[in-house]
């Protein structure tokens, strides 16, 4: 049926997007009084579904997320 169909491909993009943590990399937060460009040097980023779940210092990335598919950044700028 139509539904079933929407649903499989809901499953799929969902899996697709799945979660996902990229670290290594420089962050420009835009955030205020933390430097130019609200900079961090050594960030992490964790995806989920194609949404932020967590974004700040490497150092900081809460545990919950280590398990993540994980993704050297190698510096580049985010």
């Amino acid at each position: 049926s139509a539904h079933n169909k929407l649903m499989h491909k809901k499953a799929r993009t969902e899996k697709s997007a799945g979660t996902q943590g990229f670290y290594n990399a420089k962050l420009a937060t835009l955030q205020r009084g933390i430097g130019a460009y609200g900079l961090i040097p050594d960030g992490a980023v964790a995806v989920s579904a194609g949404h932020i779940a967590w974004v700040g210092r490497r150092q900081d990335l809460p545990e919950e997320y280590l398990s993540w598919t994980q993704h050297d950044m190698a510096g580049r700028l985010i």
